[in-house]
């Protein structure tokens, strides 16, 4: 046995990258390396796994330009790793200037500043071919900090969920796994391993200044519970978040039951759900908000949401209009739509880019077969468009999405297109995704591709003018067509 591995640090950490699942052989691991204690023992540990679990490290400094010690950490940090065959990457970053562009604080500019360069990293492993789910972020936040996060987030008012602190592992928007394999370990064990392996941490004298929330938390706060009413008060913290973590992962579980039960149609592709609008309703305010959280990370959402964003869906599903909706961070939004709870990304890229595969074509009944690579999606009598809107209407045709003052012919005269869309009960959300057929402002029909695949392509909310449809006597037809792969 390695100096070191009977250390009651190392086989704590070990315990908790087990119980966590936090990392497997044969894994890429970016490490955070401030040169600091925390990130001192993270990154000993880890080069000690590393060769009975066939890991590769790639340890990242980042200099924020905002100590003058800093380019001392810079090359205590490039030295330590170059000891041990292993490439520093560092990043060098002006965190001042930074916040004030952003007008946050210096603190939040550090810390956006550092994730980005560790997914900068991640992406070039992932660029090399390695696969995602092989890559991980550590980062050395311990069990202090835990205490100091749920302390600080219960003088906010936090909700429940709150009190879980720092997770073990999460995932950043773009689904890249952080882990945090000291979490069960305390600052005081993390010095003593320090000293133990002579590992002599760079001091940051900032990190004993009351400049932040954070630091007066540890520094003053803290201390003062810890003198006067319990020593033990980090553990308590710490028994609370774990505590607060298993009644989470209940609820989460029991809402994405719930939510199973309540779907009313799901399109990862379109990043859109429909839930039932009663159903939703009669759940549990407790239930309803995690099943709203579960139904948008199901559509990609990964970032949380706050109080006022769970109270703001609350109103869209309790409101007693037919057709209101609210938006969310990140771009989503959720709707309600008559019967229908909808949540969905709001971008009508998707249907920007079956624009640009669609085509017009003038077929015969005797001879209507389209290439292998098309599909049909909507069909106009031929000889009634020239009827209707003369002999060179075919290439007068446009296809593209709905513009205001948009009207529909019928027998007896025209409809607004946004009223015949109400009639309809058409969801807001999909209006904008509605393709349509048009002469100037007169609409020829109009469709909704919904593309799950490349062999399986349908369409919802199809209508073609009264006036233009096929009947027995059509013996020429307008073809719009998608080309789709093959």
């Amino acid at each position: 046995m390695k100096q070191g591995e009977n250390n009651i640090v190392y086989g704590s950490v070990l315990r908790t990258i087990s119980e966590y699942n936090l990392i497997s052989e044969n894994e890429h691991i970016v490490i955070g390396l401030s040169g600091g204690a925390d990130s001192l023992c993270l990154f000993d540990i880890l080069c000690r796994l590393s060769d009975s679990m066939n890991l590769k490290l790639y340890p990242v400094h980042i200099n924020h330009g905002l100590r003058e010690e800093a380019c001392e950490d810079e090359k205590f940090c490039t030295k330590l790793c170059a000891d041990k065959n292993i490439e520093c990457r560092v990043y060098g970053f002006d965190c001042e200037e930074y916040a004030r562009e952003k007008n946050i604080s210096t603190e939040e500019a550090g810390r956006i500043l550092r994730y980005t360069a560790f997914a900068e990293v991640f992406d070039e492993i992932a660029e090399g071919g390695t696969p995602r789910e092989k890559i991980k972020i550590a980062v050395a936040q311990n069990a202090d900090d835990r205490a100091e996060t749920v302390l600080f987030r219960i003088m906010r008012g936090t909700g429940t969920d709150g009190l879980v602190g720092i997770k073990h592992m999460r995932c950043d928007e773009q689904g890249r796994q952080i882990i945090r394999p000291l979490l069960d370990t305390y600052k005081s064990d993390i010095n003593e391993y320090c000293e133990l392996q002579g590992l002599n941490p760079q001091i940051d004298k900032t990190n004993f200044e009351e400049i932040y929330n954070r630091n007066r938390i540890r520094l003053s706060l803290i201390p003062l519970i810890e003198e006067k009413y319990n020593p033990e008060f980090k553990k308590a913290l710490n028994r609370l978040a774990l505590s607060a973590e298993e009644d989470r992962l209940f609820l989460e579980n029991l809402a994405c039951d719930e939510l199973e039960k309540i779907t009313k149609n799901f399109s990862k592709e379109a990043n859109k759900i429909i839930l039932s609008g009663v159903d939703i309703s009669e759940l549990d305010p407790s239930i309803r908000r995690r099943v709203i959280a579960q139904a948008l990370k199901k559509i990609g959402m990964i970032a949380d949401m706050g109080f006022a964003h769970y109270k703001a869906c609350d109103d869209i599903i309790s409101s007693t209009l037919p057709s209101v909706s609210v938006n969310l961070p990140n771009g989503y939004v959720i709707c309600k739509e008559y019967e229908d709870i909808a949540l969905l990304k709001a971008d009508t890229s998707a249907a920007d880019a079956y624009l640009e595969r669609i085509s017009v074509r003038n077929r015969s009944v005797d001879n209507p077969s389209t290439k292998n690579d098309s599909v049909q999606l909507l069909l106009l009598d031929a000889d009634k468009l020239k009827a209707e809107y003369g002999e060179n209407a075919l290439a007068s045709i446009k296809v593209r999405k709905r513009r205001p003052g948009d009207i529909m012919a019928f027998p007896f005269g025209h409809k607004k297109l946004q009223n015949l869309f109400v009639d309809r009960k058409i969801p807001k959300f999909d209006r904008d995704r509605i393709i349509i057929l048009a002469i100037g402002s007169e609409v020829l029909g109009y469709f909704l591709v919904d593309e799950n695949s490349s062999a399986s392509v349908e369409t919802k909310y199809t209508q073609v003018s009264d006036v233009l449809r096929l009947d027995d006597d059509t013996k020429t037809y307008i073809s719009v067509e998608l080309t789709v792969s093959v």
